[in-house]
């Protein structure tokens, strides 16, 4: 399990996914991205949202050292971090996997958080990404450091700062690279992507454009409401949290667990 941006191991949706599974008999690893959570200070870099090779790695590692059958589930960030993954990858260990609120197209992606209407997001992730700047947390050259802190709008930090540290031209090939909807037409194992019409940071741009019946492996759920990896429903005995989005993930899982495919 991998949280979206600036979230942890220790973010609400990715411990009561956790919880579920935990019960239904799966055990479960939630990954902190690099200078997340429990694990700041073990890099002196940052993630990227097509850093493929690190997920690539904790699966690496499953897979020597715990269990061959692996599910793998991803939310915002990472959920598009998923999908680039399983596209460019055609000889992975990953049984099937579930992909939650992923931005589709980084272009579109990120004109929505410079909105009127991403303000207050793309305000929060800014400043998130400057305080471990700050705190040597995160270490950059110090032309990069300079700009971090003197960028308007996330496309210009992603300009300015995150391209250039990960050996991009600019944005716009930063972009270009990672869009996850460049690889989910190569992706050939079973999942399930769900999104919501109503999400209010990584709205579901371009989720009409693919051809979606291309690729009957996949299950997708485009709901009207469900915000921003929420998906909350009034408690049942059967969903006694209120997150159905929960349900729906684990119910694909043991589905693939249970027919052996």
């Amino acid at each position: 399990m991998i949280h979206g941006m600036e979230g942890t191991s220790d973010s609400s949706y990715l411990v009561s996914l956790a919880q579920n599974a935990l019960l239904r008999g799966y055990g479960c690893i939630r990954m902190n991205l690099r200078n997340c959570g429990r694990g700041q200070g073990f890099s002196k870099g940052t993630y990227n949202i097509g850093q493929t090779n690190d997920v690539q790695d904790v699966i690496d590692f499953v897979w020597k050292k715990l269990s061959h059958r692996i599910f793998l589930s991803g939310f915002s960030l990472s959920a598009s971090l998923v999908l680039k993954y399983l596209g460019e990858r055609r000889n992975h260990k990953v049984e099937a996997f579930s992909s939650t609120n992923p931005p589709l197209d980084l272009f579109k992606g990120c004109e929505f958080i410079d909105s009127k209407e991403g303000k207050f997001y793309r305000d929060r992730f800014v400043s998130g990404f400057r305080k471990k700047i700050k705190n040597k947390i995160i270490q950059l050259p110090p032309e990069l450091e300079k700009n971090a802190f003197q960028t308007k709008t996330f496309y210009e930090f992603d300009d300015r700062v995150t391209a250039p540290f990960f050996g991009y031209k600019d944005a716009k090939e930063y972009y270009m690279d990672c869009s996850c909807v460049r690889y989910i037409p190569d992706i050939r194992h079973s999942g399930i992507i769900i999104h919501s019409e109503d999400d209010p940071v990584v709205p579901p741009f371009d989720w009409e454009k693919i051809e979606w019946n291309r690729l009957p492996h996949i299950r997708t759920i485009l709901s009207p409401k469900g915000g921003h990896v929420g998906f909350l429903t009034d408690p049942t005995p059967e969903i006694p949290d209120g997150r159905w989005l929960n349900k729906i993930i684990l119910d694909y899982f043991d589905l693939k667990v249970d027919s052996g495919n």
